[in-house]
């Protein structure tokens, strides 16, 4: 059996969680975003969840019921309503809950979850019994207006690789093991990279690119089996910008969990990440290209944006690490707002992060505020 979250705060390292008040029974509303509905059951900790669902999203509730039955021992099952826009239907749905259980309205298709909330109230039901998550300033919030940082009651160790694929049904390939070993030993030769200089190569992403690619080219021992193999051809093409970003990323918050070159199968789906930093409860999904046009930039944007919304919903931050020039940088800034109907919600938009940007931070100590803070 998999390890639970449901740990003490000297375990979990959190010496100031709260211990909610003993909740019985909690209903979610169930979309195509399970891990926000997943985190509201970390703060709320009900000995039941009832997880309702329409007809369409059967399968996310029903990994997500498997999740919270091993990750906390909740005893969870599934409930379907066949229209999630009828609201006699949410209210008929709501008077057949147990008494005292407490509905989390965030999340849902339709108008599924205002519907819930709404019989709720009509109900006559206590707000405090009743509440929805904020995500973005991270925050549990119950009806009757009272607000606790998701901080004080969830472990940081709640959500990882393995809860998010779980989540979206993924299964992860086995890693290249030889790859990821020629890839650090190339990088462990040639020793701390040269920032302060790539980071003086402002808006010169082609030359950023080729003063790392000597670099390490040049302080590998010769003869040695990675440079007489096709390695460290395989590593200067682009692979050593992803090592390169999550070893940074490693040193500026090593309470993260960090992978490189993931690479996942669900049915006849697959894809890779390049990069995934997991922290403060949210995956943030990198990619990373030596291309230098906007148009390069533009298409890896997109593709980052889908491939973090597969992994992590709305919850997940998607980021581009690209090596720009001149030309391309303003439109590849564009990106961000190209990808979303709202521009100020930034779950929709992609961090575009030049290479020299990266390296000054690199310099000046600020990896996390520059990568890690969206």
């Amino acid at each position: 059996m998999r390890e639970t979250v449901r740990e003490s705060a000297a375990e979990s390292g959190l010496p100031h969680m709260v211990s909610p008040a003993p909740l019985h029974t909690a209903a979610f509303v169930v979309d195509d975003h399970p891990l926000d509905t997943y985190l509201a059951c970390a703060a709320l900790r009900p000995t039941q969840a009832i997880l309702i669902h329409p007809p369409d999203r059967a399968d996310e509730a029903q990994r997500l019921r498997d999740v919270l039955t091993r990750r906390f021992a909740t005893t969870a099952h599934c409930e379907e309503i066949g229209d999630n826009t009828h609201f006699p239907q949410a209210q008929a749905l709501h008077a057949r809950l147990p008494a005292n259980t407490h509905v989390h309205h965030t999340g849902g298709d339709g108008s599924l979850a205002s519907s819930l909330r709404a019989a709720h109230f009509i109900a006559d039901r206590a707000p405090q019994d009743a509440s929805c998550l904020d995500e973005d300033r991270r925050l549990l919030r119950r009806d009757d207006g009272t607000d606790t940082p998701l901080a004080d009651l969830v472990p940081a160790n709640a959500v990882t690789l393995e809860v998010l694929m779980d989540l979206q049904g993924f299964h992860r390939a086995r890693p290249d093991t030889e790859t990821q070993a020629a890839s650090h030993a190339l990088l462990d030769a040639a020793g701390p990279p040269p920032w302060e200089q790539v980071a003086r190569l402002v808006d010169d992403g082609t030359t950023a690119v080729a003063v790392l690619r000597r670099h390490i080219e040049e302080a590998q021992p010769r003869p040695n089996r990675f440079t007489r193999s096709h390695h460290l051809e395989v590593f200067l093409r682009g692979l050593f910008l992803e090592y390169l970003l999550s070893r940074l990323i490693t040193q500026a918050a090593p309470g993260h969990e960090v992978h490189t070159g993931v690479r996942l199968t669900r049915d006849a789906m697959s894809l890779e990440l390049d990069v995934v930093a997991i922290g403060h409860y949210r995956p943030y999904v990198f990619s990373c290209t030596t291309g230098r046009t906007g148009k390069n930039a533009k298409a890896k944007a997109f593709e980052v944006l889908a491939r973090a919304r597969q992994i992590g919903g709305q919850t997940a931050r998607p980021g581009l690490l690209a090596a720009l020039d001149t030309q391309s940088t303003p439109n590849a800034r564009q990106v961000a707002h190209l990808s979303t109907v709202d521009r100020d919600d930034t779950a929709e938009q992609v961090l575009v992060v030049e290479l020299t940007s990266l390296a000054a931070a690199a310099v000046n100590g600020n990896v996390a505020d520059l990568l890690l803070a969206h």
